[in-house]
């Protein structure tokens, strides 16, 4: 275990534990930072399920937190609330490690720092490759369908980028910026469309970069720092919508098919019975804690957003995508 030594639940203070991930290569050292609200509990469902599959589960669940560069306390104060209902509907400790992006995140299930994560979904892809990672939810609606968004490939109105073509045409003289290696908004996606309109990014481009995150890599195509860019197209109406850029400061060349919405996934070595306990506290969050539910239809800007128990096939397609890439093995 990392970090202090646990404290038992009943003598928590309201403000819980936060810890950070710590390790090389693409694990990156991280700060330690306030943690999540973990008052309360609620055991006798997790002891029910406990007793009658004879497993043991871990005295603690830990689950990484990425925080957001556009609204951090939100971030922070949403992942408080779903720490401590959690914890509640679980009977167990539940700390927050923060991780800074989606590698880190993998390589820490990867190394069993972390037991739960949400991620895009190219990030779980990778995690299950790599990690033995198993996908319990998803964002969907009441009626049962799964929760989609797109990509776009955006450039600023001062390049004189009109179209496609024009991008292709001058793809020598430009430098394009992609998210994150393991967003599949920011980064499969897009790579997988350059590759079927004969460009193979690396050698078609003058340069490519990677802004680490959505607000990132907006600011740097509209400013022309980067000629095109890869975005995720939610995270671009969230910044037209709240002023940070106006619309008419990005054309858009090309929108992605939907891509199924970012899952949450589990390190597979934990009891199944535990998994099932946490995709239930998910599924049930609508009757068991609404208010928190709430936040999460705010964030995704989706009244009628629930959490349904997600399956891998789901991502078949992008798992075929990363699979075909001419241009990079992705899952090495």
């Amino acid at each position: 275990m990392i970090g202090s030594t646990p404290v038992p639940r009943q003598a928590r203070s309201s403000t819980g534990r936060h810890r950070g991930l710590l390790g090389t290569g693409l694990l990156a050292s991280m700060a330690l930072l306030l943690g999540a609200g973990l008052s309360g509990c609620n055991e006798g469902q997790a002891r029910t399920i406990e007793q009658d599959n004879g497993d043991r589960w871990p005295a603690t669940l830990r689950v990484a937190y990425t925080p957001s560069s556009e609204d951090p306390e939100g971030r922070m104060t949403q992942y408080r609330e779903l720490a401590g209902y959690l914890g509640d509907q679980l009977g167990i400790e539940v700390d927050l490690v923060r991780s800074s992006s989606y590698g880190p995140t993998i390589e820490a299930m990867r190394a069993h720092k972390i037991d739960f994560a949400s991620g895009g979904p190219f990030s779980y892809i990778i995690a299950s490759h790599k990690a033995g990672a198993e996908v319990l939810i998803s964002r969907g609606k009441r009626d049962g369908s799964f929760g989609a968004y797109s990509t776009v490939i955006a450039t600023s109105p001062d390049t004189g980028i009109r179209s496609i073509d024009d991008m292709r045409k001058g793809a020598a003289e430009l430098t394009f910026a992609f998210v994150d290696p393991a967003s599949s908004s920011g980064h499969l996606v897009p790579r997988g469309y350059l590759e079927s309109i004969g460009l193979n990014p690396e050698k078609s481009f003058k340069q490519v970069v990677f802004a680490q995150n959505h607000p990132n890599t907006i600011m740097t195509a509209v400013s022309a720092k980067a000629d095109v860019a890869a975005i995720s197209r939610s995270a671009l109406d969230r910044f037209i919508e709240r002023g940070r850029i106006k619309a008419d400061e990005l054309v858009i060349l090309w929108e992605s098919d939907p891509i199924p919405s970012s899952p949450w996934y589990v390190r597979a070595e934990l009891p199944d019975s535990l998994k099932l306990a946490v995709q239930q506290a998910f599924v049930r969050m609508e009757q068991q804690q609404p208010a928190l539910l709430e936040t999460f239809r705010q964030r995704v800007r989706d009244p009628d957003m629930v959490f349904l128990a997600s399956d891998d096939t789901l991502f078949d397609p992008l798992r075929q995508i990363a699979l075909g890439l001419d241009t990079m093995n992705l899952l090495n």
